[in-house]
């Protein structure tokens, strides 16, 4: 069965599947040519309309090292545990706390009730910025830590047990 495809916006289109809700304009495509696309898209190639706006096959465009870190960065989540705890190991978590302290209500309502960080949060580039901390330095916090996690094993904790003498 005859199939249809789109450049704008970017879609196959199957009769029997979208009936009367296929595109006017929509240029019609046979179904070799369809298996053709859906199996160049399996093997990482991209769907894409050519000059004719007919569909064609592409490579993936390769990513710069920016691009890369900059999708890097919009996944770097951590828990509010997670964040204080890097910061402790890592020797900041007075000097945040006592610049948090400093900051507007809003920055430390934040602080105090988010249960998640993000590292694309202006407060987060705000606050190390006031630090000195470069962007490095700001992934590699992230990095750490979303790596922490409470611990379950027990834990010796040090204790006086009172006797009887």
């Amino acid at each position: 069965m005859t199939k249809f495809f789109t450049a704008s916006p970017l879609a196959l289109y199957a009769p029997e599947i979208h009936g009367a809700a296929i595109p006017a304009g929509a240029v019609e495509i046979s179904d070799e040519e369809h298996a053709a696309l859906i199996e160049g898209q399996a093997a990482g190639r991209i769907i894409a309309a050519g000059s004719d706006g007919r569909p064609v096959l592409q490579d993936r465009p390769t990513l710069t090292g920016a691009e890369l870190l900059a999708i890097e960065r919009q996944g770097m989540r951590c828990s509010r545990f997670q964040a204080r705890a890097a910061l402790h190991n890592a020797g900041h978590l007075p000097t945040i706390e006592a610049a948090v302290a400093a900051a507007p209500a809003l920055v430390q309502i934040a602080w105090a009730d988010a249960t998640e960080f993000r590292r694309d949060s202006p407060t987060i580039a705000a606050l190390a910025a006031g630090l000195g901390m470069s962007e490095a330095d700001i992934d590699d916090l992230f990095r750490t830590a979303m790596q922490i996690t409470a611990s379950s094993r027990p834990v010796q904790l040090p204790c006086q047990v009172a006797t009887d003498a």
